[in-house]
């Protein structure tokens, strides 16, 4: 499992995953999460926005990266998690 740092692109490693993962979104403070996916590395789609804490299964793509609203509190508080699944 790999926690993602808001704003910094991450490249799962697609070995052995048959393509898929499974995405944990924490939601702290109040905070709406958007995960970005990319082909290139440098030209970001939105894939989901969150408003609530799930864990969902998802393809991979070469590169992802999440961004987040300030909460309350102040600074990026919500986590995003991902496992790249294997052994399929």
């Amino acid at each position: 499992m790999t926690q993602l740092t808001a704003t910094e692109a991450f490249a799962p490693r697609m070995n052995d995953s048959g393509g898929r993962g499974i995405l944990q979104v924490v939601i702290a403070d109040g905070e709406v999460v958007t995960l970005q996916g990319s082909i290139s590395g440098t030209t970001f789609t939105t894939i989901d926005t969150f408003s609530a804490s799930t864990i969902k299964e998802i393809v991979l793509c070469p590169f992802f990266k999440f961004t987040a609203t300030t909460g309350g509190t102040g600074g990026t508080q919500s986590t995003v998690e991902i496992e790249e699944v294997r052994g399929i």
